[in-house]
């Protein structure tokens, strides 16, 4: 549980989640951390793997890295979900090493919703998951 009583009120809410993150050990505690705050989440470590769970799983909620080792980067696979329809109601949060405020003006046009810079913080990232409306 979290010191954050905000937080703490809010756990009971269970998410959808797609987490595309090449990195194996930041998808895994990203996962890990996820988990035990009652989501069920699907990793996938490029965009076009990233993509095909999107549409097999219509997730409530995709945390993408910006900078994937992959021909699409984080922006591609967000103008991809937004354009579609259908995926209109998910909640797409960027996480990425740069934070400066191109970068997320950058991940706010390419369709993202929040942009998270690294570390992650794991707090601010609950919140935003917890509170979100997707009907």
């Amino acid at each position: 549980m979290s010191d954050d009583p905000q937080i703490n009120n809010l756990t009971d809410v269970s998410r959808r989640i797609v987490v595309i993150e090449d990195n194996l050990d930041s998808a895994e505690v990203l996962q890990t951390f996820l988990e035990i705050h009652g989501h069920e989440i699907t990793v996938k470590h490029n965009a076009a793997d990233g993509l095909q769970a999107v549409n097999q799983i219509l997730p409530d909620v995709v945390i993408c890295d910006i900078s994937l080792s992959d021909e699409l980067d984080g922006y591609d696979v967000a103008r991809e979900i937004k354009q579609n329809e259908q995926f209109k109601s998910i909640l797409l949060i960027a996480l990425s090493g740069y934070g400066r405020l191109e970068d997320k003006e950058h991940a706010k046009s390419a369709g993202f919703d929040a942009h998270l810079v690294k570390p992650t913080d794991f707090n601010e990232l609950l919140k935003l998951i917890n509170k979100f409306d997707s009907h």
